[in-house]
């Protein structure tokens, strides 16, 4: 019998700002994924552990995290908890729309929706993930969503064929936009297991 350690995931401490501070939409992007995390692996019944982090990523020492802190991630689960996860055709219908719309600014709330599937199925049901790649095509994406699909993928150890096959698919879609092959080649070698 195997036992497993808990993976450990870093939550970042909601920082505290006066109200004229505008939002970090970054801090607040790495919070979210983190709480996305812990969702997933609460979802499933697998152990975990998390390390309370400044927006920076240094370490909060143990006796320096508050009762506050750890009221606001179970705060953030329980919210989450009351959200159903994003559909892959919800997913599939946003991150389309925001790549055939001009206006680029639209592209990243669509990513982060992306980034929020992959980090709650990848833990949940792996096989939805297959799924999303077989059901994208790389001709209707802008590619920027492709690359973060790849890289996000890549840095979780993701070596499924449905993803090879999709980052084949996804790399003769920018030949034929006419893309450098110097370009493709290098895109190739950052994004492969």
């Amino acid at each position: 019998m195997t036992t497993h350690s808990p993976r450990s995931i870093d939550v970042p401490r909601v920082a505290t700002r006066s109200t004229s501070e505008l939002l970090d939409l970054a801090a607040h992007r790495v919070r979210r994924r983190a709480i996305d995390a812990l969702r997933a692996f609460e979802v499933v019944g697998e152990p975990y552990t998390c390390r309370m982090v400044m927006p920076d990523g240094t370490a909060v020492p143990s006796n320096q995290v508050t009762d506050q802190d750890l009221a606001e991630i179970r705060d953030d689960l329980e919210h989450l908890a009351e959200m159903a996860p994003t559909s892959l055709d919800t997913l599939l219908r946003m991150l389309y729309t925001a790549s055939s719309h001009s206006d680029r600014s639209r592209i990243a709330p669509a990513l982060d929706r992306l980034l929020e599937y992959l980090d709650y199925w990848s833990v949940a049901s792996p096989v939805r993930v297959a799924a999303l790649f077989e059901r994208l095509e790389p001709s209707r994406l802008v590619r920027a969503v492709g690359q973060t699909l790849l890289a996000s993928t890549r840095l979780a150890g993701d070596r499924s064929a449905a993803r090879q096959e999709f980052l084949a698919r996804f790399l003769e879609d920018l030949r034929i936009r006419g893309t450098p092959e110097a370009m493709i080649t290098r895109l190739r070698k950052g994004l492969e297991t």
